[in-house]
C-alpha cells in the first residue's frame, strides 16, 4: 500500500496539509501502491493534543474511578473541551458561498475518487451466518463463553497443527489476496479458556492486540496486572504489565512483557478501547447516545495501522477480541479491511466484505446497527483521505443513494453530473451523522449463554446453513488466492480440506487438501446430474472422470490418494516437479507447475 494519511488528516479542524509534512512526502493517489509488509520503514502516527473524545460515553468504570480524586477538575476540562468542540464544529459548518464554491470545484470525472457504496440493509440481513457442524469441544460451557458461537472448523485457530487443543478463535483473511490469517477473531477469555488464549498469543507470535470491551467478570478474565512492573503467572507463562499510556479518554496503549517457561521473552502491544457499549448491537456514540462517533476508534485504528506497518510485525496476526468475538470484534476487522480498499482507490461494499469474513468467522459484524456504524465510518475516513490529498481532485461518492435518509442526503451529498452523463452523489460534508439506533435495528445473531440455550435457535441456523449451496458451505472460500489456501492450510489439521474458486480456470474449482504438512491441489469440476438435478462433481484422471455425489466425498477421495500414495513411498521428489503416484485404480500426476514447492494433482498449475 501507499503513504497513509495521519491521524490529523481525520481531524476535521485540519482543512490541508499544514500538519502533514512531519509525515513524509505525499503523493497523488494514481501512484499510491501497496508498501511491502515486512520491514517497512514508516514514521509513527503523530496525534494532534488538542483532539478531544469526551463526546463518547465510557463504558469502563475503572477510568472513573482513577479519575475520581480529581472528578471537579476533570469535569471543568470535559466542559472546556465541549465548548472548543462546539465553537469548532461551528466554525466548520459550511455557508452557502463555501457550499457553492464546493459544487463549482466538483471534478468532471471520477479518477482518484473513492466509491463507497450503499449499504443494502435488507441484503445484509438476508446474509447466512456461516455456522458449520460445531465440535464437541465447540459446545463445552467450560471451553466457550456462549453456546451459539463457535469457530468455522476450516478456518479455527489451532495453537499448533500437531495440538488440537481447543481455543474459540478464527483465522479471518485479509482484504488483499496476501493473507488468509491476517487477523485472529476471539471472545474474551474466561478463568477455563485463559491458558489456552495466551499459549495461542505465543504460538502464533502475536505482536499487536486490540480489545474492543470491558474486562472482568462477568466480561472476561482480565489476562495482565494492573500496575506498571508487576508480573502475573499462569503456568508456564507469566505477563509483566511494561508501560501503560492511558492519555487518551477513549483507548489505552499498553506493552505487555510476555516469558515463557523455557526463558524465552517476547513483547506485545494492547490497544483497549474502552468506549465501546455494552449493549448488543450498541455503538459508540456522542455523550447524549443520539448519534454515532467514530472518530476516536478510527483515529486508534490508524495508531495500530502505522504501529504494525514500522515494525516487520505486519507478517504476524493482529488478535482482535471482544465479549462475543464476533459484533465489535466483526466491526473493527470489517473497517480495517475497508480501510485497505480506501487506500488501495476500490470501492467499498460493506455488505461484500462481511459476507467474505463471515466465511472466516460466523455471524461477524452481527447487527444492523454494526454495519451501518462500519458505512459511517468508512465515508468519514475516506472523505478526510482525500482531504489530505489536495494534489488529487478526488471525491468520496455513491452511484445511488441507497438507504441513505433524505435529510442526511440533502445535507451531506449533492447530485453531481460528469462528463460523460452519468449521475452520482458526491459527498460534501461528514456532519450530521446517522443516529446511533433505529427502531428498524436488529440483530441477526444474539450470544446466547449456555444456561440460556436450548438448541432451538443453534438448530436453526444449522439447519438453514447445511441445505445452502456449495458457495454457502463453510469449507468453502471465496475469492481465495492460491497463497491464501496455503496460508491457511499449512495452519490446520492434518487431511484438513477446503474449496475455492480457481483463478486461472474459471469454469473449474480449486480443491486442497494438507497431508504431512503439505498442501496439494486438483481441479474439480461442478456440474448437475441430468438424471436428478443434484449438484455433482468430477475429477480429471489421465484419460478417467471420477464423479461425487457432494465436494466432501471429493476431497475424502483425494486425501486418501495422497495418504496411500505417501504411505507407499512413490510420492514424486520434492524440487523435480514431475512425479507419478500410484493408487489402487488410477494412476495420478503430482507436478508443481508454479515453482512454488508445492504439488498440483492431475499436473494442473491451478
Amino acid at each position: 500500500m501507499g503513504q497513509r494519511a495521519s491521524r490529523d488528516a481525520f481531524d476535521p479542524s485540519k482543512s490541508g496539509p499544514a500538519n502533514i509534512g512531519q509525515q513524509g512526502t505525499w503523493r497523488p493517489r494514481e501512484q499510491v501502491t501497496r508498501a511491502p509488509t515486512v520491514g517497512s520503514a514508516r514514521t509513527s502516527v503523530v496525534l494532534n493534543a488538542n483532539n478531544t473524545d469526551d463526546d463518547v460515553v465510557s463504558v469502563r468504570s475503572s477510568v472513573a474511578a482513577r479519575h475520581d480524586p480529581k472528578q471537579q477538575h476533570q469535569q471543568q476540562r470535559q466542559q472546556q473541551q465541549q465548548q472548543q468542540r462546539d465553537g469548532q464544529l461551528k466554525r466548520l459548518a459550511p455557508t452557502q458561498q463555501q457550499r457553492q464554491a464546493e459544487l463549482a470545484a466538483l471534478p468532471s470525472h471520477l479518477e482518484g475518487s473513492i466509491e463507497i457504496r450503499p449499504l443494502d440493509v435488507t441484503a445484509f440481513v438476508d446474509l447466512p451466518l456461516r455456522a458449520s457442524d460445531p465440535s464437541d469441544a465447540a459446545l463445552h460451557p467450560d471451553w466457550n463463553r456462549w453456546s451459539n458461537i463457535f469457530p468455522n472448523y476450516v478456518s479455527q485457530v489451532l495453537l499448533h497443527p500437531s495440538d488440537m487443543t481447543y481455543v474459540n478463535a478464527s483465522w479471518v483473511r485479509s482484504y488483499s489476496p496476501d493473507k488468509a490469517c491476517e487477523y485472529i477473531a476471539a471472545e474474551t477469555p474466561s478463568l477455563t479458556t485463559l491458558r489456552p488464549f495466551l499459549q495461542m498469543i505465543w504460538n502464533h507470535n502475536v505482536g499487536f492486540m486490540v480489545l474492543l470491551a470491558e474486562i472482568g467478570q462477568p466480561h472476561g478474565q482480565k489476562y495482565w496486572p494492573s500496575n506498571v512492573n508487576q508480573t502475573m503467572h499462569m503456568d508456564d507463562m507469566s505477563v509483566t504489565l511494561a508501560e501503560v499510556d492511558d492519555s487518551k479518554d477513549c483507548y489505552d496503549r499498553l506493552v505487555l512483557d510476555f516469558e515463557h517457561a523455557s526463558g524465552a521473552t517476547r513483547e506485545v502491544v494492547l490497544y483497549w478501547y474502552h468506549a465501546w457499549p455494552p449493549a448488543p448491537g450498541g455503538v459508540p456514540a456522542t455523550s447524549d447516545g443520539a448519534r454515532m462517533y467514530p472518530r476516536p476508534l478510527v483515529e486508534m485504528m490508524l495508531t495500530v495501522r502505522a504501529d504494525r506497518r514500522k515494525t516487520d510485525r505486519r507478517r504476524t496476526p493482529l488478535l482482535v477480541h471482544c465479549n462475543d468475538s464476533v459484533s465489535h470484534t466483526g466491526a473493527y476487522i470489517v473497517l480495517d479491511q475497508a480501510f485497505d480498499c480506501i487506500e488501495e482507490g476500490q470501492p467499498v461494499d460493506v455488505v461484500d466484505l462481511v459476507a467474505r469474513s463471515r466465511e472466516d468467522r460466523m455471524g461477524i459484524v452481527n447487527a444492523t446497527a454494526l454495519a451501518r456504524f462500519v458505512q459511517e465510518a468508512a465515508l468519514q475516513y475516506a472523505f478526510y483521505f482525500l482531504k489530505s490529498h489536495p494534489e488529487t481532485p478526488g471525491v468520496v461518492f455513491m452511484r445511488t443513494p441507497g438507504n441513505t435518509p433524505k435529510h442526511q442526503l440533502e445535507q451531506r451529498f449533492t447530485k453531481h453530473r460528469l462528463e460523460d452523463g452519468t449521475q452520482v452523489f458526491v459527498l460534501l460534508s461528514v456532519e450530521d451523522p446517522p443516529a446511533a439506533s433505529l427502531p428498524t435495528d436488529k440483530l441477526v445473531l444474539t450470544p446466547q449463554p449456555f444456561d440460556d440455550h436450548d438448541g432451538h435457535d443453534l438448530a436453526h441456523h444449522m439447519a438453514a446453513d447445511a441445505s445452502m449451496p456449495l458457495h454457502m458451505q463453510p469449507f468453502f472460500k471465496s475469492n481465495f488466492s492460491r497463497s491464501q489456501v496455503e496460508d491457511l492450510l499449512k495452519k490446520s489439521a492434518e487431511a484438513s480440506f477446503l474449496v475455492s474458486s480457481s483463478a486461472l480456470r474459471p469454469d473449474r474449482l480449486l480443491l486442497s487438501c494438507t497431508s504431512g504438512g503439505r498442501v496439494y491441489h486438483t481441479l474439480l469440476h461442478h456440474r448437475r446430474n441430468d438424471g436428478h438435478g443434484e449438484a455433482a462433481f468430477a475429477v480429471d484422471v489421465d484419460d478417467d472422470t471420477l464423479t461425487f455425489p457432494t465436494a466432501v466425498d471429493a476431497a475424502a477421495w483425494l486425501i486418501g490418494e495422497v495418504q496411500a500414495a505417501q504411505h507407499d513411498g512413490t510420492q514424486a521428489e520434492h524440487g523435480q516437479g514431475i512425479g507419478v503416484v500410484a493408487a489402487d485404480l488410477h494412476e495420478l500426476r503430482l507436478d508443481d507447475d508454479d515453482g512454488d514447492g508445492e504439488e498440483d494433482m492431475d499436473g494442473t498449475d491451478a
